[in-house]
């Protein structure tokens, strides 16, 4: 659709970004192979690599309000952000914990998933966890239901279940 907006100061609206708090230790992105800094308060956008220090804890904050929390060690990219109708979040996790709070959204084409090298963890609404500590995979859910899928097969994991191992052997 197309928006007009009269007025004084308006400006337009900047590509979707999400909100880095930092509550402990440091926050890195990677900038031409390098990691940087990410002080407190930092967006991040679409196709930023951020991981938390060994002392780390940070929060990131979506347009709709769903968060994903990162424990220390955790090395996560942000490869798809729409802060459009509906929500589009998609992360890719490399290692570490993250704590992911959705926001329900029921609507067609709504999405939050996290990728992991071996699935995609699927959801529209949720609290649940996800974890990637050598190399394997696994996802525990707290509240709600995620899906889990590994290629072609999609597996529910219903609130207090968890998953653990995820790979190729486990499929």
């Amino acid at each position: 659709g197309v928006a007009l907006l009269a007025g004084k100061g308006v400006v337009p609206t900047p590509a979707a970004a999400s909100t880095l708090t930092l509550f402990s230790g440091t926050a890195e992105r990677q900038v031409d192979g390098q990691w940087r800094a990410l002080a407190d308060g930092a967006a991040v956008t679409a196709g930023m690599r951020v991981r938390t220090g060994p002392d780390g804890h940070a929060l990131l904050t979506f347009p709709d309000g769903s968060t994903a929390a990162l424990d220390p060690a955790t090395d996560v990219q942000v490869e798809q952000l729409s802060a459009g109708t509906p929500r589009q979040v998609q992360l890719r996790q490399f290692s570490g914990h993250l704590w992911n709070d959705v926001v329900s959204d029921a609507r067609v084409g709504a999405t939050y998933e996290v990728h992991t090298a071996d699935a995609v963890v699927q959801v529209h609404g949720t609290v649940f966890e996800t974890a990637v500590e050598n190399g394997q995979a696994s996802v525990a859910t707290s509240e709600g239901n995620v899906d889990l899928l590994l290629g072609a097969d999609r597996v529910p994991v219903p609130a207090g279940e968890v998953i653990r191992k995820i790979g190729r052997a486990h499929v």
